[in-house]
């Protein structure tokens, strides 16, 4: 199967399943403190994001959500 990347018109292969990996990363410091693990997080999902076979999910502590980040501790 052949998608279209999410930041421009390149074309990418799924894996040999035909499917697309779906992750969540879980960091209920995001948001409130940055520490090692609280950037680690944020970067990894940056980073994680641009691969078109995956569905990535990020749950944090706390600052603005979006469809694909999610705050855990509304106030």
């Amino acid at each position: 199967m052949i998608l279209k990347t999410r930041k421009n018109s390149d074309t990418v292969t799924l894996n040999k399943d035909n499917k697309i990996t779906k992750i969540f990363i879980v960091c209920s410091g995001l948001g409130h403190v940055k520490r090692g693990y609280e950037s680690f997080t944020q970067e990894c999902f940056n980073a994680l994001f641009q691969e078109p076979t995956l569905d990535i999910t990020l749950f944090k502590g706390s600052g603005d959500s979006s469809e694909k980040e999610i705050v855990l501790l509304e106030k």
